[in-house]
């Protein structure tokens, strides 16, 4: 864009003079704007030392003066520049490298060493982060010297917050509490000050509290009960004989629950309102109108919200108690207060010893330097030309800065569609409050800037068509429909570009007849296991992204920057994710590897899950243990092995008699003469030599080893990601031997205890797919975008910090009752929680739309699932940010052509939407060779050989149930997965408890110790999960004989037993640091486990029973006759792992941990039904009547046992 060629908005920003706010669009060319801007105020006389320009990061500000460095080259070359002002031109160029373009802790830092003396700082001082090395060393050692004059001291007030926050006989909880909440308060102006409003408690101020939870719930209920009265409008026009009549009733059931709670005027007065009378969903049947299930789903989501105001409402206490709390709770946070300070006055000490400020040093500081009316007309004589760039993103103490130091003539461009960095403090409402400002003024400007130079026609429309109805002054600070709408600018594009929508969920997959071939993935462990289930779900994205991408390479695209069609590379192309979570960027990065698809990820990634690395794993498994079936698998479809899929068909089918897949791998080797026998019989020699070989040297030589014989290295690199493969194994390698050589046992060991934490940053070449978060790609902009699954949750697990504060409401902490133990929220906590959930959708909202908008020509969106109602207010995901109609416009099926590209331009017809083969085929293996071929329905009726099955056996596969009810029947089910069932039955989850305070807690330190607090409420957050988990080891190898030779468990005997699985690789340090002895030996004398060690000869005790059983689909299907009434006698296998099962004579009893914050009826509500089928099971498989199977949940964390009858 030529300096002359410019849009009528751009025009307006450029001629604006004095003060002046510009909101620019993405795309818009805000950054050419404002440096031709600068480069006119130089033209017309003013000196580059005259202008301080202001950004938010160091990238940015070099970017800046590199574009002004050329943009005055380019006026220094032009023919109309006037030759007299050819030198001063070229000593602006010269100047510019050093211009006052620079980000806002540059410009304090500069200012401060200016005024030191003043600021009462040396001059040379460093600067470091808080949360670096340095800085958290430097806060630690404060932290330090303020706990040993405390604890010297015995100051009461000291006393009292160890009493609630010494946890595992530690004080750290409350080192890091102070902490946090320091460095939180530390981006509002004046904190000191609001530190002291905001913590007076009175009863003016809960009343406030309770009247605006009051205002949220009746929001809420009012949001919601519009939308059910819009389905109810739908119901009674679809209506024909009365079919709806359900449908109508349920409606009605709702809307007057909702009702209830908006005419209710008091917030304890909601405990009052009884739960609606809704009855199941209707069922779809044929004589309902075809969009019946999109309005029933619907109206089931407000059935599910008001479940969830329910749960809210229950939870409530009575008045009393909640006043009484707030007080209590106040205390605790005054308490804070004071050690805040106290922690921050010795962390000044610190740093002063040490000659360093950190980065909000650097802000409070120079604000306070400017407070000084010399030095604010000393700056603004010096810049009298301000210009901030992304000023959305400012905290409130930047914002004092800025309007400090700007003087008449100050140019503020930002755009509040694109504030993203809520999390960090900054304030958007500010860019809105200032616009507004300015729009008053007469001599100040408040412009727009929406023409989009960036993406494609067809991408503009998308983005238009999803924020018009989504982002207003409601969910916003922009009102996208009035102020935001965007515009091709230029007209740059010859071609429209494409927008696809992609649903992951219902896509027709290859399945293959019953065959009766065995499947080692279903019959292995891990197929039933839910974190593998997760991690399956997550890779069919993950696939779906990589077809996107293979397609895309075959595509051009339309580049307007040279006015040319380019081929589509790997390197043009973006997959944006949400969060660093590592299951997401993994799924996609494991599917990116099998599709042989170079990538690069900017956040570290899990080794164990490349398919490289676990082909190698597994073959180190078998050659530790050859009785393993898995294992096996992937060795055979290794390149050690080189078998096919096709020959471990014929070997099962040679030789079904056999239980095992090993055992018929044996069979057929000996007693076949064919070439698959020989082939076997020399894959079970090479692996013999391997495991010789493995007896004298270490696992990394074994694998060197196997890697020269098999030529891995030399086929992987004729990979197009075969170096990055190889890069991967060589690091794999240096596990084997790094501190010290490991054998092929100790190393797979190491790798069981490290599963999930051994981290690897995938970086390649230039031309590679970036797998990035929607943060990491603000300001950048691709040629194509995807975006991962728009189903996923933007917010992960409520876990609240244990001080929270908020601008209008305070600060809160927990309520905590040190002589019982107990600790719980308040509603002050609620209530600031709930806000701030308000606050992260807009963010959420923002992020979206950037996201959206950094595609130049393509952009797909990936759907796990079918996305909700649009739901912009309240929303959890971003599909529920999109409209309906602009779904179904997007959205591929097979065999369409890419939306809105008639002609077929792009992907050829039907890519997008087709059906691949089965990933896996029918063995779960970790080679890369499955990708090779996917087997079709059709080649899996002939064997490798061309045998032809036998009519017989095809009558078999073309069998049809006897019972329609049957027909689609899942073959197997989990616990989990029937728990799923079920809640989505009764269209709402299973009780959640909330209340502990009369029930019995044995496990609870004796009063007077610092130990750990049962949490009231709330599921306890990631440290909750792992300390489960380390129970859950322990009892898992627990030797119960030893523990209880002495008639009862002791700690001394648990300590030792804890040292015990610690040498024999059966407890990791990491698990151990989480356990107690004492509450070991607690849980190891309840009468569960008494019974177990004194049982009599003969009696079995398995832990982490796997097992399958075949149940009657009535049994496990009983609270769903409709679906499953017609089924006669089928059954389906039902698969799960009990924790602890002892089986006696005639007698069993099951035993399943908890570590749950649940109360007992909530607990046994949740799982009851699992345990009925672990039951039902166990009797299936031993013959012991049901009647004599006992069902116990134990609480590992509260201590209490639950006998659950069927």
């Amino acid at each position: 864009m030529g300096r002359n060629n410019f849009t009528a908005e751009q025009t307006a920003a450029l001629n604006a003079e004095g003060r002046a706010i510009v909101s620019a669009s993405a795309g818009s060319g805000k950054t050419t704007v404002m440096i031709e801007k600068i480069v006119r105020l130089i033209l017309n006389g003013a000196d580059v030392s005259e202008i301080l320009a202001v950004t938010f990061t160091k990238k940015a500000a070099q970017q800046m003066k590199d574009k002004l460095k050329s943009a005055l080259v380019k006026a220094i070359n032009a023919e109309d520049t006037k030759s007299e002002d050819l030198p001063r031109l070229k000593k602006q160029l010269a100047a510019a490298q050093n211009a006052e373009f620079s980000t806002i802790h540059a410009f304090c830092a500069k200012l401060i060493r200016t005024h030191f003396y003043a600021a009462g700082t040396s001059g040379d001082f460093s600067i470091v982060a808080a949360d670096d090395t340095v800085g958290r060393e430097l806060q630690q050692r404060a932290l330090s010297a303020l706990f040993e004059n405390a604890y010297d001291s015995g100051d009461p007030d000291f006393c009292a917050l160890l009493s609630v926050y010494f946890r595992k006989k530690k004080d750290d909880a409350l080192k890091d509490t102070l902490r946090s909440a320091y460095a939180a308060l530390r981006d509002k102006d004046g904190y000191h000050e609001f530190l002291e409003r905001a913590t007076v408690y009175d009863k003016e101020r809960f009343e406030g509290v309770c009247a605006e939870y009051l205002r949220l719930f009746r929001k809420k209920s009012a949001y919601y009960r519009r939308r059910a009265e819009e389905e109810k409008k739908y119901f009674e026009r679809a209506n024909a004989g009365e079919n709806l009549r359900k449908s109508i009733d349920n409606a009605n059931a709702v809307i007057g629950a909702f009702n209830d709670v908006e005419n209710t005027t008091d917030l304890f007065a909601l405990k009052e309102i009884s739960p609606e009378t809704y009855r199941a969903k209707q069922t779809k049947s044929k004589s309902l109108p075809a969009d019946f299930d999109f309005h029933a789903d619907a109206l089931n989501d407000c059935k599910k919200a008001f479940g969830k105001i329910y749960e809210k409402i229950e939870a409530l206490p009575e008045k009393s108690q909640a006043f009484s709390d707030y007080l209590e709770a106040g205390e605790n946070a005054k308490r804070l207060k004071k050690y805040i300070l106290a922690f921050e006055k010795e962390y000044e000490e610190e740093k002063k010893e040490r000659n360093v400020l950190d980065y909000n040093d650097l802000e409070h500081i120079a604000l306070s330097l400017l407070a000084d009316e010399a030095v604010r007309g000393e700056l603004r004589e010096k810049y009298p030309y301000v210009f901030v760039d992304e000023y959305q993103d400012v905290n409130p103490v930047q914002e004092k800065l800025i309007s400090a130091v700007s003087g008449n003539n100050v140019f503020l461009v930002g755009d509040v569609k694109q504030a993203i960095y809520g999390f960090r403090g900054s304030k958007s409402e500010y860019f809105a409050e200032k616009r507004e400002e300015f729009a008053a003024l007469e001599d100040a400007f408040s412009l727009s800037m929406n023409s989009n130079f960036r993406s494609a026609p067809a991408i503009l429309e998308a983005v238009n068509e999803i924020f018009s109805e989504t982002m207003n002054r409601e969910t916003s600070f922009v009102d996208y429909k009035t102020d935001g709408m965007m515009e091709s600018g230029g007209n740059r594009y010859a071609k429209d570009g494409r927008v696809c929508f992609h649903l992951v969920q219902g896509e027709t997959k290859k399945t293959f007849p019953a065959t009766n071939v065995y499947s080692v993935l279903e019959e292995s462990r891990v197929y039933g296991d839910e974190k593998f289930k997760a991690l399956l779900g997550r890779n069919e994205t993950g696939e779906k992204i990589a077809r996107i991408v293979e397609e895309e390479v075959k595509n051009v695209w339309f580049d307007p920057d040279d006015g040319t069609e380019k081929q589509i590379r790997y390197g043009d192309i973006a997959v944006l994710i949400r969060k660093n979570a590592q299951a997401e960027s993994q799924g996609i990065a494991e599917a990116l590897t099998l599709a042989d698809i170079p990538f690069a990820s900017s956040s570290p990634l899990c080794l164990d899950d490349y398919p490289e690395i676990k082909t190698a794993t597994d073959v180190l498994s078998y050659i530790d243990n050859a009785a393993q079936d898995v294992p096996l698998c992937s060795a055979m479809l290794s390149p050690a092995g080189k078998f096919s899929c096709d020959e471990l068909s014929a070997i099962r089918l040679a030789c079904r008699d056999e239980e095992f897949f090993r055992d018929a791998c044996k069979k057929y080797a000996e007693e076949k003469r064919d070439p698959l026998a020989a082939k076997l019989r020399a894959f079970f020699d090479y692996f013999d030599t391997l495991r010789d070989l493995s007896a004298v040297t270490g696992a990394a030589e074994v694998l060197t080893q196997l890697f020269s014989d098999t030529g891995l290295e030399a086929g992987l690199l004729a990979r197009r990601t075969g170096k990055e493969s190889l890069k991967r194994l060589h690091y794999f390698l240096t596990l084997a031997v790094d501190p010290e050589p490991l054998s092929v046992h100790e190393f797979l060991v190491k790798l069981r205890l490290m599963k999930g934490k051994i981290l690897y940053y995938e970086t390649a070449g230039e031309d590679v797919v970036h797998i990035l978060t929607m943060h990491s790609s603000k300001g950048l902009e691709y040629p194509v975008v995807i975006l991962g699954d728009c189903c996923d949750s933007f917010r992960g697990k409520d876990v609240r910090g244990e001080m929270i504060a908020d601008d209008v409401y305070g600060v809160a902490t927990k309520f905590y009752d040190a002589d019982h133990m107990i600790r719980r929220e308040t509603l002050q906590r609620d209530l600031i929680d709930e806000r701030k959930k308000i606050a992260e959708r807009a963010d959420e909202l923002n992020i979206f739309y950037v996201a959206l908008t950094r595609a130049k020509f393509a952009l797909h969106l990936v759907f796990g699932k079918q996305p909700p109602k649009t739901n912009p207010l309240y929303a959890s995901c971003y599909a529920e940010f999109i409209p309906p109609h602009v779904f179904e416009k997007y959205l591929v099926r097979e065999g369409e052509c890419v939306p809105g590209d008639a002609e077929g331009n792009g992907a050829a017809a039907g890519v997008y939407g087709s059906a691949d083969g089965c990933l896996f085929a029918d063995t779960l293996v970790s080679s890369d060779k499955i990708t090779e071929k996917t087997v079709s329905c059709e080649e899996a009726e002939c064997s490798r050989y061309g045998e032809t099955l036998t009519s017989g056996i095809l009558a078999e596969l073309n069998r049809n149930y006897a019972f329609s009810g049957g027909e689609n029947l899942p073959v197997k089910q989990s616990a989990t997965s029937v728990i799923g069932e079920i809640e989505r039955a009764f269209g709402a989850p299973l009780p959640a408890g909330n209340d502990y305070s009369d029930e019995e807690d044995f496990l609870r330190e004796p009063t007077g110790t610092f130990g750990e607090f049962a949490e009231d409420g709330g599921a306890g957050g990631e440290a909750h999960r792992l300390t489960g988990l380390a129970y859950h080891a322990f009892l898992q190898y627990a030797d119960f004989a030893f523990l209880h030779a002495g008639g009862g468990a002791t700690a001394d005997l648990a300590a030792a037993e804890r040292e015990r699985m610690k040498k024999a690789g059966l407890l990791s340090e990491e698990y151990d640091t989480l356990l107690s002895s004492e509450k070991l030996a607690k849980i190891l004398n309840h009468s569960v486990f008494k019974e177990f060690a004194s049982a009599e000869k003969g009696a079995k005790i398995l832990r982490e029973a796997d097992f399958l059983a075949a149940l009657p689909v009535k049994d496990v299907y009983y609270f769903d006759r409709e679906r499953y009434g017609n089924v006669g006698e089928e059954t389906t296998l039902f698969q799960g792992a009990i924790d602890l099962l002892f089986i006696g004579k005639d007698y069993a009893h099951i035993v399943d941990y908890k570590y749950s914050s649940r109360g007992e009826k909530s607990l046994k509500e949740k799982y009851a039904p699992q345990l009925t089928l672990y039951k039902k099971s166990v009797a299936k498989i031993t013959g012991i009547d049901e009647k004599n199977i006992r069902c116990t949940l134990l609480n590992l964390l509260h201590g209490y046992a639950i006998d659950i009858e069927s």
